[in-house]
């Protein structure tokens, strides 16, 4: 039995994160433009754990080239010339000209409360990034983002969902759904920010 070193063991952690939260990312995106496209079997779909599970199960370069078969197949699926690309989890882009950006706190349903920024990429409509924690505990993600009306409606990872509001201009209200299964339950946390 060979043993994985804890930092290698990280590095494949880390790799599969951001494979599965681009990936979770671009078939999301496929199945808003074409709900068609929805394909478990081919890895079209905004399932984050099955695409880390799935990799961690891998070789980079199958890993790799299941990538470019994903986004080939969205290409095909959604009639684009050249599917959305999301940002990699880390480390931050710098913010483009325009960016919007809010900062503010979660709180917490268990009375926890959390720093946390959001910001908006005019420039790559329909993007976004946010963070919360703080120090080395601190988790950035770059994100799709759904607009209907004053509303902006994404996820991580498949599972955990977020609302933001817009209510006014540089105020950003939100609530967070851990493993969301019905958006009439209260959330787990909700965000306020300016």
């Amino acid at each position: 039995m060979a043993l994985v070193s804890p930092a290698l063991a990280q590095g494949n952690r880390d790799f599969c994160g951001r494979y599965a939260a681009n990936m979770a990312g671009v078939g999301q995106g496929a199945v808003a433009r074409n709900p068609a496209c929805l394909d478990y079997n081919r890895g079209v779909h905004g399932d984050y754990r099955l695409h880390f599970d799935w990799c961690m199960r891998s070789s980079p370069q199958a890993v790799q080239g299941a990538e470019g078969n994903i986004r080939r197949i969205v290409t095909q699926c959604t009639g684009n010339a050249q599917p959305p690309r999301p940002q990699q989890a880390a480390p931050r882009p710098q913010a483009t000209p325009g960016t919007v950006r809010f900062s503010g706190t979660w709180r917490w349903s268990n009375g926890n409360v959390l720093p946390a920024t959001f910001e908006l990429y005019p420039a790559r409509q329909g993007e976004a990034g946010y963070c919360y924690g703080t120090g080395g505990g601190r988790r950035c993600f770059d994100v799709r983002y759904t607009l209907q009306g004053n509303s902006y409606t994404f996820t991580n990872n498949g599972t955990d969902w977020f609302v933001m509001t817009s209510p006014e201009p540089g105020v950003m209200n939100g609530r967070y759904w851990h493993r969301r299964s019905d958006s009439s339950r209260p959330p787990a946390a909700t965000i306020s920010m300016r």
